[in-house]
């Protein structure tokens, strides 16, 4: 099986808007293009990279397309198989500019007080999820299913916060 690999971009804003497009062309070793086949790509980065299968079966010219982004910083190589072929060729794409604010799954995070009482925009808490989004408490009642206090709550700059996308208001009451 042979493959070429072309990108849209080689560098890309870590804001999860900006993206970059990989596309493969796969060819058997009659440089026949192969159809109809399922090509999987992965980021060495695992999750912390966003891979948009934007055609992922292989058209009648052998090709397939893939948008990437991320919020993370730092570079990826990305790779594609077919079935348990993994293909040799592979592409980096380096993200710049994205969250600076060290994160973990699982940290609650909420933006600066602005020191108005009248504004509640500064309250919110969020769930940091292991997709990269934020999930809001609806209430505080909801937060205090989970939580006893608000010790494990980190403060990060607005810009930050604005980097990382909401992935809805979806933390419910704890069961039980």
């Amino acid at each position: 099986t042979f493959s070429r690999k072309s990108i849209t971009k080689t560098t890309v804003k870590a804001d999860g808007i900006d993206n970059t497009v990989i596309s493969l062309t796969m060819r058997d070793a009659n440089i026949t293009p192969i159809e109809n086949a399922t090509v999987i790509l992965m980021s060495s980065r695992g999750s912390l990279d966003e891979i948009i299968a934007e055609q992922p079966i292989t058209n009648s010219l052998g090709q397939a397309r893939f948008a990437v982004r991320s919020l993370k910083d730092g570079t990826s190589t990305f790779t594609a198989r077919i079935g348990d072929y993994v293909l040799n060729k592979s592409v980096s794409v380096t993200f710049q500019g994205g969250l600076t604010f060290p994160l973990q799954v699982g940290d609650l995070i909420k933006i600066p007080d602005d020191g108005n009482g009248k504004t509640l925009n500064d309250t919110a808490v969020y769930y940091y999820a292991l997709n990269g989004k934020r999930y809001v408490f609806p209430n505080e009642k909801t937060y205090g299913t989970w939580y006893n206090d608000f010790s494990r709550v980190k403060v990060i700059p607005l810009d930050q916060m604005s980097l990382i996308p909401i992935g809805g208001n979806n933390v419910t009451y704890r069961p039980g």
